[in-house]
């Protein structure tokens, strides 16, 4: 009975330390009651904020809080108050509702139990795979292709934002734009987003990859600015009259103290090694603090420096090129340099002219002799560019420039708007990307590109072509005749070969085959310039092979293989298009099937994809691509997957190279398959701008689609897809020799790090 006694009196005791507020709120024993707040304050909360006011950021009992009421309050998530660093509290959002969080319509956000967004309510937005409110996309492409937006070839992409992605378009050949230059005289860059160009009244503008800007240079406008180098984005120099100018990354200042002369053109070895050549006094070098004449120069006035190293520069008077090896002046070569591109100490170009009727020259130094081209036009070479042995570009007169990819050269279409200068003058950052200026203030940007033109004078209709490199073209036209073009002429003109001709065929220069409808067989001796009867056949025939000792001829029911000495028989189906990645896979279409020669016999394990195929390509050894009139079959080593064609109607003609170099024509259009997608490639003005048009043969090679075009105002034109960047960038250089930057790098071929 005490012990129970006892305890209420305790428990009493406490009770009587509670402090009870106004409004019948118990706090506990030594805390303040907050009638106006309702709530209870403790000597420490109070402590918190004495010498703060409201709002200031406080500490209570190791929780971070906020002085309200001068007290510490504690930013607790669960509270139902939004404070701190939480987002959300409750069904207190702020102004927050899901068109914040990225959709398209305000109304479903929540709140979590951990204070932050709950977008489960949300719906419609990007990235949700759904096409809804603004967007034309939403992980698979748009519907049209790049041609609808005004490119030349490529399949529309999605981009991260829901729209047309156009990483993926192409543009052919030069693409011309006006700049602000009246006139121009010399261009150089670091990359293609970092740009100088100069021209007259001490102009200088900057690309940046997307505009052209003006830059005040400092020096009076009368200058003519003629020479431009860059070293590096805050390190370029401009030259021009009696005047220097540095760019330090900021502005153009007039550089002082450097010797009196007439100033033509400036190249760079290094932010220490600078050379500016001048028009009367040699070649004056600035080592990072003095000016000092470039070794003992006998020569005339300068045109033009360029070099690779501070021992390897070259430099052009009147009627000499010049060579600086770090310690001499010799000279080089006896022309009229008009223009040099120095890439490496065995890879320099230049173009000019040469001898007493000024034959126009292109010329090529590999670091022991000098190859060399001439025409006898005039002036008909004066700019020049490259980036490696098979990466060349030269400008003409009438705007045409010509290509070099190792072996021949090739023309292009004119490239120049009406009235308005060819380009002349080169900034060169790898085969996908040029940018070069005419002297008129045109600039020209080339991106992997370029028709180019194969134009024999011929009156007849022509039918068939085969082609594996810019100096070795056939051509079968009507009466029979095969034409060949080796780079520079064309023969065969005047000789029929076989009035029935319907296939052409080859693997290398030295082995080109043609079949007769009437059984002949032919092969061409690259040698002799002459085709010779090799073989006859009972009816027309298909031919296919992998060299001079692997040919294949069908015919009938069968077909025949040449071994480079004797034939052998092989009896099966009659084959309509034949097509193969080697020796040992060899793929053949008959009347509802496809026959296989493994390398020991042929079988007929495959079934047809469609009853009516017009042609194949093996770009792999299982790997198949097969079109009819409409649709693209491909076949994987196991099934076969089925495409719509894009655009092209009436397919009759399939090449490529690779399984992401595929092309396919209908007689009036082009189409390309990129490993994964058919897009339309845009055809040449000579076709696109015919109706009349027809396209009657097809060829592949690595880096060209070739087109045999028969017209109304004209027999027939060969038109070439030169292509120095491929259709799809590859993980490493995939080829060495093709002339082409496989995985676009900017290094072609043996400059890339992949090749040995």
């Amino acid at each position: 009975m005490r012990l129970i006694f006892l305890l209420a009196t305790l428990s009493s005791c406490v009770r009587s330390a509670e402090v009870v507020c106004a409004d019948g709120r118990i706090c506990p024993p030594g805390n303040t009651c907050d009638d106006v707040n309702q709530r209870c304050l403790s000597p420490e909360q109070l402590a918190a904020c004495a010498a703060l006011v409201d709002g200031d950021d406080c500490t209570f009992a190791g929780v971070p809080g906020t002085c309200s009421g001068g007290a510490c309050e504690p930013l607790l998530c669960g509270d139902g108050v939004r404070t701190g660093t939480e987002a959300c509290d409750g069904s207190d959002l702020g102004s927050a509702d899901c068109t914040t969080a990225g959709y398209y319509a305000p109304a479903g956000l929540a709140c979590t139990p951990f204070c932050t967004f709950d977008t489960n309510g949300c719906v419609g937005r990007c990235g949700d795979g759904v096409i809804n409110g603004p967007e034309l996309c939403d992980g698979a492409p748009p519907d049209g292709t790049c041609m609808d937006d005004g490119f030349d070839a490529g399949p529309l992409g999605c981009s991260g934002s829901c729209g047309a992605s156009h990483d993926e378009c192409a543009r052919f050949g030069w693409a011309a734009e006006p700049i602000a230059l009246a006139q121009s005289f010399a261009i150089s860059g670091t990359s293609p987003t970092d740009v100088w160009a100069v021209g007259n009244l001490a102009t200088a503008l900057h690309y940046d990859g997307g505009a052209w800007t003006a830059v005040p240079t400092g020096l009076p406008t009368t200058t003519t600015l003629t020479g431009v180098w860059t070293i590096a984005p805050d390190d370029a120099w401009t030259v021009g009259g009696t005047s220097v100018a540095h760019w330090d990354g900021t502005q153009w200042t007039a550089v002082a103290g450097v010797p009196p002369a007439s100033y033509v053109d400036v190249w760079a070895a290094s932010a220490t090694a600078v050379y500016v050549a001048t028009a009367g006094a040699g070649v004056l070098a600035w080592d990072g603090a003095t000016w000092q004449p470039l070794g003992t120069y006998t020569g005339g006035a300068i045109v033009e420096i360029r070099g690779t190293t501070a021992s390897d520069a070259w430099a052009a008077d009147a009627s000499t090129l010049w060579h600086w090896n770090g310690a001499t002046w010799t000279a080089a070569l006896s022309a009229r340099i008009s223009s040099i591109s120095a890439v490496a100490a065995d890879d320099v170009w230049v173009v000019g002219s040469i001898g007493a009727s000024f034959d126009s020259l292109i010329a090529h130094w590999d670091g022991q002799s000098w190859t060399q081209w001439t025409s006898t036009l005039t002036s008909l070479y004066f700019g020049v560019t490259a980036d490696a042995p098979n990466d060349v570009w030269v400008t003409g007169t009438g705007g045409t420039l010509f290509h070099f990819d190792g072996t021949a050269w090739t023309e292009t279409a004119s490239v120049t708007p009406p009235n308005r200068m060819p380009p002349a003058y080169f900034a060169n950052f790898g085969p996908g990307s040029v940018l070069a200026l005419s002297s008129d203030g045109v600039a020209y940007h080339y991106r992997g590109q370029a028709y180019v033109a194969f134009d024999p004078s011929a009156s007849t209709i022509a039918e068939l072509l085969w082609m594996d490199s810019g100096d070795d073209v056939f051509i079968a036209d009507s009466p029979g005749h095969i034409l060949h073009y080796d780079g520079a002429t064309w023969t065969g003109a005047s000789t029929v070969v076989d009035p029935t001709i319907t296939t052409l065929f080859g693997t290398g220069p030295d082995n080109v085959w043609a079949g007769g409808h009437a059984g002949g067989i032919y092969r061409y001796s690259s040698a002799a310039g002459t085709w010779s009867l090799v073989s006859t056949q009972s009816i027309g025939p298909l031919i296919w092979g992998t060299g001079p000792s692997d040919m294949w001829v069908f015919s009938g029911n069968g077909g025949e293989h040449y071994n480079g000495a004797t034939w052998q028989s092989y009896t099966f189906a009659t084959l309509q298009v034949v097509a193969g990645s080697g020796s040992n896979d060899i793929w053949g279409v008959a009347a509802g099937a496809l026959w296989h020669w493994d390398g020991t016999s042929w079988s007929s394990s495959v079934p047809s994809p469609s009853p009516s195929l017009v042609g194949l390509v093996a770009p792999a050894p299982g790997h198949l691509v097969a079109i009819d009139a409409s649709y693209a079959y491909t076949w994987d080593g196991t099934s076969w997957t089925s495409q719509l064609l894009p655009v092209v109607q009436g397919a009759k003609l399939i090449a490529g190279t690779a399984a992401d170099n595929i092309v396919v024509a209908s007689p009036a259009e082009l189409a390309q398959f990129d490993g994964s997608r058919w897009s339309p490639v845009r055809l040449p003005p000579e076709a696109s701008d015919n109706p009349s048009a027809s396209i009657n043969a097809l060829v592949a090679t690595p880096n060209m689609d070739a087109i045999l075009l028969n017209l109304t105002t004209r027999p027939f034109v060969v038109r070439a897809l030169l292509r120095t960047r491929p259709w799809v960038c590859e993980a490493t250089e995939t080829d060495c020799t093709n002339g082409v930057d496989d995985d676009c790098d900017g290094k072609i071929d043996g400059l890339d790090s992949d090749c040995p």
